[in-house]
């Protein structure tokens, strides 16, 4: 994010989807490229929780359980 150029790049790793119960694991979430732009970094993680009906997962769209989390501004 570069304010003084009104810029900004965007990137993220692709989605991972998980079982409701599933054994503990790491996951790595690594994005597709690095932004090159001098300025701010900020760093989100972004969890949503899916509902399955008749075998087609919805995304649950009240957003009492989602999470959209800065984790870090560098």
């Amino acid at each position: 994010l570069n304010l003084e150029q009104q810029q900004f790049e965007r990137y993220q790793s692709d989605a991972e989807t998980l079982p409701l119960h599933f054994q503990k694991q790491t996951i790595v979430l690594t994005p597709k490229d690095i932004p090159s732009l001098p300025g701010v970094s900020v760093y989100l993680l972004h969890v949503t929780f899916n509902q399955e009906v008749n075998g087609i997962s919805y995304v649950l769209n009240n957003g009492v359980h989602n999470v959209f989390h800065v984790l870090e501004v560098d």
